[in-house]
């Protein structure tokens, strides 16, 4: 009878709304959407702010219309027959094409497109002499385009037919494959029985957005309000539909049924639709401005677009968290991007870590835009080319500054976001530290422009040495230039860890009357006081458990690191004397990893990492006994345990839990029954079970990544295991050490490790986060442990669980493959010791290393030596291009170093993309690079060179923007030396460079000059 009464409740309200929307119409704007396609749950968020009156209340009436065959949806708006329209990545190649558009809002956050083929092909390699229904404007889009490029795949060998919109042709075997979308056809297909493949260009690197909201130039500079407010209410008709897919199928089938769906095929995509939103990760409508800038170099790369890519067709729409003034809702409409110098050497707030910076400061901005709806640019470089920038009005604000009364002319500063000791670091042969005194008649490093210079200087104790990056600093103590430096602690504290410098040592903090910390501001450009306004209130608003994330994460203390006597402040005291017991949950049949043996004890490679934890820190951890690991997650969201001792980080998770640092990673594998498949690409996976543990987060990350994979949930190991041998999944998902052991103990000898998944289980303890001081405590507590004794603990539990019965074989191919056993060095040695064919993989394994570059993963110097010697001997036609990255001596200095290799790691990934798959690409030394072409003559391999400069300068380069390479060519010539070859290419090269860089020389061009 409730609901009943429920029903009948959200029956009159959804009827008074209509009211209210007939009522509205009379008095609102009248404007028209126009959808990419005809209509289906793929446009339901749309439906429902029309229907519930969100349009309507915000002075709107919207008048939806289907997509018509033929037409322009891009022209259709632009030239005003239609004030909205919705359409796919194109929108950002049209934009940067010139098209007066503005790109207002993002609902899929991956494009659906993709092939779906015949079983019997797998691979776009194998698209090549088949059948395509695909209509001329997808074999245009990029997800099919740069999917081709990639697997080099001829298209004038397929036969491409225009589309009838039916899939039934594909059903009826008319084609060999047809362009669907993954929200949609696939349910025909299923219910049909019709077996098939999908090709999803997602799968090999193609991430392009889809389901874009946009509307003109002239609309948004004519009626910005109205177009903010057409965002948010869209915005809301989502989250609605979202929440109550079954009121939104009804709805569908009431007024939008022009395509006469079922409802379970409106289920059907409703779900699929939900996979490609990602609620929990992305907000609704949401837009990552670098990732468009990421689609957009993809564009210019392909030559779909000239100019270089940009973010100012994008609409700044974001609803402000805070309350904004009229002058300040203003400036923010005219500011799309706000430039903000940043250091790319300041760790932990601004760092380099692979090929881009993080850290404390970047996630600050992010929470920042969503607060204000500010879109922020940051310009790297060292302190005080950032500082000499930010005075001369080249960028808009700057982070890390410290407010100095000298600069109040030129800057507007907020309060700090942090405060930092400033602390005094020297050798270990200084002897003692008595204070300030102690550095008298010394040389002291400090960086250029810091804040407290000034006073150190009218000391007049100590000669004070300036340097311009932490490293340079850092590295004059370390070999003897300085005997003592001053920064703030957190920064010096992670050079000295990331370098494994031994000799330097804490002496102690600086203590000065007007110095007492660094404290780290935003500084806003003087004539911006509406900036410097926005920004405070956005870091007013942000909450105490917002900053504690903050901290936790890039200010607590790692897992990994060296043992240190740790104790606790004052309220973590209080806490843990209140709390007594800290009662944690555990998988129970988890081994090695963790579980719980027959007499009820915790066991594994967790429990003595713990146990240990528990020795050093005094802690009072007791174990609440569980039957499985979903009772144990059950438990923790019931506050019924207070942690779990290894659990990895996942959206879902986080609604009732937080995380420590991973201490323990290992990565994701399948097992399976066919000794003969190797896996080293996902696709091969579409369309098949595979069986994986309930609650795992294996679970929420593959449904997540890949959609096409069909998940079969199960309660035990031993379940999953039964389910690939009696073929009711393909294959079984856990970690390695699991299910490796597993093999061994249960005699699974029919089960082979045939891959590994492209994530890692990354495991940290998990603590209520309605008490966030746990997460705290449990991170000092773990930082107790030495990485040497979790090294240990890990060796005792996994060396020897490998032994007998496992295919190594089949393991050797994983290593080859994926390099497995190299990220689970810590059972490694042992293996090797006990079975010949492990030493034989391990040789190949370091072969492999002998033979690669450490930086960029390239073949090194020796390697390709070889390869000209091979090419040589054979007496065979072959040509070399040699690459240098010019004014690479500008990124280090401007840069820093470690921007540098960054930058040598991207440039390597390019040229591995844009070389032939029988080219043998290397790096020669420094910022040179050589690649070996066989079978081919100069002036081709002056053509392949060309793509290659032609490529390079068009890419925009992470952090440092535009790149450049001169380029030198030579053909081998008979009888001629290896050494004589490259260094004819290096003549070429060398022209190239003295007649202003950025070109190609051949060496046949060199003997005529």
């Amino acid at each position: 009878m409730l609901l009943s009464r429920a029903k009948f409740v959200k029956a009159v309200y959804v009827l008074l709304m209509m009211l209210l929307v007939s009522y509205a119409s009379a008095e609102s704007e009248k404007v028209t959407l126009r959808l990419q396609w005809k209509h289906q749950f793929e446009f339901a968020g749309f439906y429902m702010a029309k229907e519930l009156g969100y349009y309507a209340e915000a002075g709107l009436d919207v008048d939806i219309l289907e997509y018509e065959n033929g037409m322009d949806i891009v022209k259709e708006v632009s030239e005003g027959r239609s004030d909205f329209g919705i359409w796919g990545s194109g929108i950002i190649e049209r934009a940067q094409q010139g098209e007066p558009i503005v790109f207002l809002a993002n609902y899929f956050k991956r494009s659906p497109l993709a092939l779906a083929t015949s079983a019997d092909i797998s691979f776009p390699s194998e698209l090549e002499g088949k059948r395509l229904m695909v209509s001329d404007a997808d074999i245009k889009n990029a997800n099919y385009t740069q999917m081709f490029r990639t697997f080099k795949v001829d298209v004038s060998k397929i036969e491409f037919v225009q589309p009838t919109f039916d899939v039934q042709d594909f059903i009826d075997g008319k084609v060999d494959g047809v362009s669907i979308f993954l929200t949609n056809e696939p349910y025909i297909l299923k219910k049909n029985g019709v077996p098939y493949n999908i090709i999803d260009p997602n799968n090999f690197g193609v991430e392009l957005y889809d389901v874009n909201v946009f509307t003109s130039r002239d609309f948004a500079e004519r009626s910005p309000e109205q177009t903010a407010a057409f965002v948010e209410a869209s915005n809301k008709g989502w989250y609605y539909a979202l929440e109550h897919i079954d009121e939104a199928v009804e709805l569908i089938k009431a007024k939008y049924d022009s395509q006469n769906k079922s409802r379970d095929h409106l289920v059907y995509e409703a779900q699929q639709t939900v996979r490609m939103m990602q609620p929990k990760n992305y907000p609704i409508g949401s837009i990552d401005l670098n990732r468009v800038t990421r689609i957009g170099n993809l564009f210019n790369e392909m030559g779909l677009t000239q100019t270089a890519a940009n973010t100012n067709f994008v609409f700044n729409a974001a609803s402000p968290g805070v309350a904004l003034t009229s002058d300040e809702l203003t400036f923010l409409y005219e500011h799309k991007d706000i430039k903000v110098a940043m250091m790319p050497d300041f760790t932990p707030f601004s760092f380099v870590h692979g090929s881009k910076v993080q850290g404390y400061e970047h996630d600050l901005l992010t929470l920042l835009s969503e607060k204000t709806g500010l879109q922020f640019k940051p310009e790297y470089g060292i302190w005080n080319r950032g500082l000499s920038a930010f005075k001369e009005r080249q960028v808009d604000m700057i982070a890390s500054i410290s407010y100095k009364p000298e600069r109040t002319d030129f800057t507007l500063f907020t309060e700090p976001y942090y405060e930092i000791p400033i602390m005094i670091y020297v050798r270990d042969d200084f002897g003692s530290y008595d204070g300030i005194d102690s550095l008298r008649g010394k040389k002291v490093g400090v960086l250029k422009d810091v804040f407290y210079v000034k006073e150190l200087k009218q000391l007049g104790t100590m000669e004070l040495v300036i340097y311009e990056t932490y490293e340079q600093l850092t590295k004059a103590l370390v070999y003897g230039q300085v005997d003592a430096l001053m920064q703030n602690l957190t920064n010096i504290d992670s050079l000295i860890k990331d370098n494994a410098y031994t000799n330097l040592r804490l002496a102690g903090e600086l203590q000065l009357p007007t110095i007492q910390k660094e404290d780290l501001r935003f500084g806003v450009r003087s004539d911006y006081p509406e900036l410097h306004s926005i920004l405070q209130k956005g870091l007013d608003a942000i909450t105490v458990e917002e900053t504690l994330a903050l901290s936790n994460r890039w200010l607590g203390i790692r897992a990994n690191e060296t043992a240190k006597s740790i104790s606790f402040n004052r309220p973590e005291r209080e806490y843990l004397a209140q709390k007594g017991a800290i009662t944690m949950c555990v998988d129970p049949s988890w081994m090695p990893l963790e579980g719980i043996d027959d007499e009820g004890k915790h066991v594994g490679v967790s429990a003595d990492i713990l146990a240990l934890v528990a020795k050093n820190t005094g802690l009072n951890l007791r174990l609440v006994p569980t039957s499985s690991w979903a009772e144990s997650m059950a438990f923790a969201q019931s506050r019924r345990c207070d942690l779990l001792t290894l659990a990895m980080e996942t959206p879902s998770r986080k609604e009732f839990l937080n995380f420590t640092l991973p201490y323990l990673s290992y990565p994701f594998v399948i097992a399976t029954r066919d000794s003969r498949q190797f896996i080293d690409n996902m696709n091969i996976l579409n369309g098949k079970k595979l069986a994986m543990l309930s609650g795992y987060s294996t679970v929420e990350v593959i449904a997540k990544d890949y959609p096409n994979i069909e998940i079969v949930e199960v309660d035990t190991l031993v379940e999953g295991v039964q389910k690939v041998r009696s073929g009711e999944a393909y294959g079984y998902i856990d970690a390695l050490p699991v299910i490796a052991s597993a093999i061994q103990r249960e005699g699974f000898t029919d089960l082979y490790i045939a891959g590994k998944m492209d994530h890692q289980f990354e495991l940290g303890i998990a603590t209520r986060n309605d008490e966030p001081m746990l997460l705290d405590v449990m991170q000092k507590a773990l930082s107790s442990v030495d990485a040497d004794d979790i090294q240990a603990i890990s060796n005792k539990w996994l060396a020897v669980r490998f032994e007998s019965r496992v295919d190594y074989s089949l393991l050797y191919k994983v290593v080859a493959g994926f390099a497995v056993l190299l990220l689970l060095g810590l059972w490694r040695h042992s293996v090797m010791q006990k079975t010949k064919k492990m030493i034989e993989a391990k040789n190949k394994e370091l072969q492999v290393l002998a033979n690669t570059d450490a930086l960029t993963g390239l073949y090194n110097r020796h390697r390709v030596e070889e390869s000209l010697e091979q090419y040589r001997e054979l007496g065979k036609t072959f040509s070399v291009i040699i690459l240098d990255i010019d004014n690479f001596k500008r990124i280090n200095d401007i840069f820093g170093h470690a921007i540098g290799d960054s930058t040598l790691v991207e440039f390597a990934q390019m040229l591995t993309r844009l070389t032939r798959r029988a080219d043998v690409v290397g790096r020669w030394g420094g910022e040179e690079f050589l690649v070996v072409l066989p079978d081919t003559q100069e002036l081709e391999a002056l053509k392949v060179a060309e793509a290659l400069r032609a490529g390079i300068a068009r890419h925009t380069f992470s952090i440092v923007g535009e790149v450049t390479a001169s380029i030198g060519v030579a053909a081998y010539m008979p009888n001629e030396t290896a050494s004589e070859l490259v260094s004819r290419a290096d003549d070429a090269l060398y022209y190239s460079k003295e007649h202003g860089r950025n070109q190609v020389t051949g060496a046949k061009d060199m003997t005529k000059l």
